[in-house]
């Protein structure tokens, strides 16, 4: 039986026979081309990182049912071998399902179409095609594994299950074992959601002592891992950009998990990337839906810039591999030890030596003097074979005069200044070797109060915060005799032991420190600032030259006519699935018939993305309304042409609910009505009225009632809100359709999506909501319609389809582009303000030296060679603009959507030739007047 080359135990991961602390860098090869994934890998190692995570999204592969890709930019083979040339490990997490906040969490849109299709589960009929998935994907995987030729270590078993909150062990056993059978060899791995046989990990981004006892109490036998280590998160469209952790704090909670004793950190994400295309997903909520750039405020950013987390990581990174025998063979370590009020400390010890975490929770910067013998370092006691002065004798072999004399205590180390700045953690560093003299005999740090990168052969830098302290303690093996060349302000004594005791000055001039004995230098130290060894971390050139210019400016009316030949026609509308369509945009039109000319409600009973109407060609209004919507519409009297342009944005990536259905999925109805359910609530039925929003304060259950009077034109009704699963209509429970629970939020109030009309009565309705443990629910709205007034006879049709822009004309008053282009125009001096969707173009040069023409995005394996102009990145901002969709010579950049937080767009240099062309549909046909093409260059 060959012996597997990838290993554990309770302190950390073994490969081929070496303790290794895992440092590995989430990046997805689906989020950026294939002309970039050597430069992302190439940055990530530099970072110091040792490992690359990877999801595998199967609806990627697999867009349409049996329709396989494994080349070009979906090559996962040849990203893996890219990271295996590089000597990077690799995680793989092929699901099935990934989250990631990808279209449905990975899984194929199509089988919504299957029967009775039930996900997650052990249900035959989704297992029959995850067995399909593993057959196609495991053969790229398997000759890449570390057992065979490859850097794959391990390799995921589904993704955070755990949340469903529903156990399922013949479901993850089930996965578990077509991995194997499949010939997978190295361990497999679960992140909330464990199967016995695989290795559990924790995704989080705070609390780490807690994660960590709950591994120790559920797993004592493994390795503690973070396999979503969060640094950034997510943006929604029309939420605040997510850029609320800081690099100080990253640094932080590293410090946190190493000196809770992970050894396996993944950060989720090193680098986001970009959700090019329709794949951007949707989670928990009513709005969340995917912005297409996925930057994630990562160490890189999404056109590969390394940010400011970047720098303080690879600092923690190299800190962490000077360590990694100490970090993962740890012997003992301490609880916490108060230092002061907002201050105490944790002690970490090995056989290499130890490390004291002192932790500064308070608001502002921390100066103090660290008195080591509270923790039992520095003080070593007559015959104490562990104290650092014995390991150092003993290592060289000697016995001799320098050691206390038995009986005689060795002088402890004095109370050594250091600072923690607000927030932070210091590492102190006691008694670890940092070389040898000529003659063999260990040079030992002490103890050191500054931060390091790390020594090797008694070379190395303290840095810290400019203008701070920190002190240095150093001997050699009891050697006496110590010298050292310390230039001023950087300050030296020799203390009773023949230790040297420095006291650092951390100025902006970096100083050098040399150690000398008999002669021989036996240690060099620079002095420096965090500034400094931050900037050597990563130097990023500025871009250089002018960005390119649009012109040739060209626009064109859609024609919704042009799109009637795969038009479908049903009773009612047609969701994205039922009409064959992964995603991007569906036009509905149907028939109206009016007896006068009046403003009448149109009420959308399902509709789980914005939508546009049009009535007679005319633009009657939009709604950002998701689950249900209700809004006026004009009509003339007779008949009416009715359209509704829906576009999907993103199908839940993470949510008791797969598979929505995303476009127009009930009739819609004319006439209704809706009610906001928030008010006119009495506990108990009595006493004042409250509104959900919020609920009054009362010991144990809270039982809150109203009533709701329907009349009888009106016997159908949805509701919208959070917490509809505490809700009962005349005595009978609501059961949503669309349900947003997880094992996370299970007691509280997620968001929901019910239909009522099967518990409505005529006249009084009784609601009853148990609001137990719920402080407010921010929304909870009931639309009512009737069955009989349902708009019957729908066309279903494809909409924005770039190869149906036709009859282009030259744009009038074509915009100013470039550096010094005019802002955009307000929409009211814009003419022609229709609002009418409607297509843009325009052309562009890139000079024939920056760019390969000969390069596509399906390229052979060369094409990750091909390098960019100068290190320049290019993007795209389209202010002025409203809502669409833009494509880049035929590749679809994604989606656009002017309401914040994504303001620009990346542009993959990879894609461009001599002479380009970028295309715009605009949903309200918004005049083009303030987009413009940007270098990014630079820093972050």
């Amino acid at each position: 039986m060959r012996m597997t080359r990838v290993q554990y135990d309770r302190n950390s991961w073994i490969i081929d026979g070496r303790r290794v602390f895992i440092l590995s860098a989430a990046v997805h090869y689906f989020r950026l081309p294939r002309a970039e994934w050597a430069e992302v890998l190439d940055k990530s190692k530099e970072a110091g990182c040792n490992c690359i995570e990877t999801y595998v999204p199967w609806n990627w592969h697999e867009e349409e049912e049996g329709q396989w890709d494994f080349s070009g930019d979906k090559d996962l083979g040849a990203f893996l071998d890219l990271c295996a040339e590089r000597g990077l490990y690799v995680i793989v997490r092929p699901g099935p399902y990934i989250c990631a906040e990808w279209d449905m969490g990975g899984l194929p849109y199509w089988l919504e179409r299957k029967p009775d299709m039930q996900y997650r589960k052990f249900h035959r009929e989704f297992l029959h095609y995850v067995d399909l998935y593993w057959d196609r994907l495991v053969p790229v995987v398997l000759p890449r594994l570390l057992s065979n030729s490859g850097t794959v270590i391990m390799v995921q078993v589904e993704n955070e299950f755990q949340a469903l909150g529903k156990p399922d062990k013949a479901y993850m056993e089930y996965l578990r074992d077509g991995l194997i059978e499949r010939g997978i060899d190295v361990p497999l791995v679960t992140c909330y959601g464990a199967v016995d046989g695989a290795v559990e990990f924790r995704n989080f981004w705070s609390h780490a002592e807690e994660h960590a006892r709950t591994l120790e109490e559920r797993f004592a036998d493994q390795p503690k891992g973070v396999l979503e280590f969060w640094i950034g998160w997510f943006e929604q469209w029309g939420g605040p950009r997510a850029n609320q952790k800081t690099a100080s704090q990253v640094e932080r909670k590293t410090y946190e998990l190493i000196r809770e004793g992970f050894t396996a950190i993944n950060y989720y994400m090193f680098f986001g990337g970009t959700n090019f295309g329709h794949w951007g997903g949707r989670t928990i909520g009513e709005h969340t839906f995917m912005t297409t750039s996925y930057d994630y405020d990562a160490a890189l950013d999404e056109y590969l810039r390394p940010t400011a987390k970047y720098k303080a990581l690879k600092l923690v990174h190299d800190f962490v591999r000077w360590m990694e025998p100490l970090l993962t063979e740890t012997t003992g370590s301490t609880a916490f030890i108060p230092l002061g009020k907002h201050s105490s400390a944790k002690k970490k010890s090995g056989p290499q030596g130890t490390i004291l975490f002192i932790h500064n929770d308070d608001t502002e910067r921390l100066n103090g003097m660290l008195d080591l013998q509270k923790f039992g370092i520095g003080c070593p006691l007559p015959g104490d074979n562990d104290s650092m002065q014995a390991r150092a004798l003993q290592a060289a072999g000697r016995h001799d005069h320098a050691a206390p004399a038995s009986g005689q205590a060795a002088k402890p180390i004095s109370p050594l200044p250091y600072t923690v700045e607000a927030g932070a953690i210091l590492p102190v560093v006691c008694g670890v070797e940092i070389g040898r003299t000529g003659a063999g005999q260990p040079v030992t740090l002490e103890a050191m109060t500054g931060f390091t990168t790390g020594f090797d052969r008694g070379r190395g830098a303290v840095y810290h915060e400019a203008g701070q302290q920190s002190a240095l303690v150093l001997s050699a093996a009891g050697l006496t005799g110590l010298e050292a060349d310390c230039p001023l302000p950087q300050r030296v004594r020799t203390d009773e032991e023949g230790r040297l005791v420095f006291t650092l000055f951390h100025g902006k001039r970096p100083q050098t420190i040399t150690v000398r004995h008999a002669g021989e230098e036996i240690a060099r130290i620079t002095v420096t600032d965090r500034a400094a060894v931050e900037a050597e971390a990563a130097s990023i050139p500025e871009a250089r030259g002018t960005a390119p210019v649009l012109t040739d400016w060209q626009r064109a009316d859609e024609e919704p006519d042009a799109e009637k030949e795969f038009a479908r026609e049903a009773e009612g509308p047609l969701d994205f699935t039922s009409f064959g369509r992964f995603s991007g945009y569906l036009a509905y039109e149907a028939e109206v018939d009016s007896a006068e000319e009046a403003l009448r409600t149109l009420t959308l009973p399902r509709i789980e993305d914005p939508a546009r109407v049009y009535v007679n060609g005319r633009y009657a209004g939009q709604t950002t309304e998701i689950g249900a919507a209700a809004f006026d519409i004009p009509l003339r009297q007779g008949a009416n042409r009715l359209r509704i342009l829906v576009q999907n944005m993103g199908r839940y990536n993470f949510t008791q609910t797969l598979a929505e259905p995303k476009g127009l999925s009930a009739m819609p109805s004319l006439g209704g009505a809706s009610a906001d359910l928030t008010e006119g609530w009495q506990v108990d039925g009595a006493g004042r009225v409250h509104s959900l929003r919020a609920l009054p304060e009362i010991e144990g259950r809270i039982g809150l009632y109203r009533t709701l009077h329907t009349g009888k034109e009106y016997d159908s009704g949805v509701i919208v809100g959070y917490g509809l699963s505490r809700l009962r209509v005349n005595g009978r429970k609501v059961v949503p359709q669309l349900w947003n629970e997880t094992a996370w939020n299970r007691g509280e109030a997620p968001y929901g999506v019910a239909d009522i009309g099967e518990l409505l009565r005529e006249g009084c309705n009784e609601l009853e909501f148990d609001a137990e443990g719920i402080s407010h629910i921010p929304k909870m709205k009931l639309y009512l319609y009737a069955s009989a007034s349902r708009i019957s006879g729908w066309v279903t049709a494809g909409a924005a389809d770039p190869l149906g822009a036709a009859n282009w004309s030259a744009l009038e008053s074509e915009p100013e582009s470039g550096p010094n282009a005019a802002a955009a125009p307000s929409q009211e001096a814009v003419p022609d303000r229709d609002r009418l969707p409607r297509w843009f173009k325009a052309a562009f040069d890139w000079p024939e030296h920056s760019g390969d023409d000969s390069l596509k995005r399906t390229d052979s394996v060369h094409a990750e060679q091909a390098g960019e102009p100068d290190g320049a990145k290019l993007k795209i901002t389209l202010d002025g603009l409203s809502k669409g969709i833009l494509w880049v010579n035929g590749f679809c950049l994604g989606r656009y959507w002017q309401i914040g937080p994504q303001e620009s767009y990346k542009i993959p240099v990879s894609l461009l030739k001599k002479r380009n062309e970028v295309l715009f549909y605009d949903e309200e046909g918004c005049h083009p007047g303030g987009v413009r093409l940007e270098l990014v260059g630079g820093p972050a």
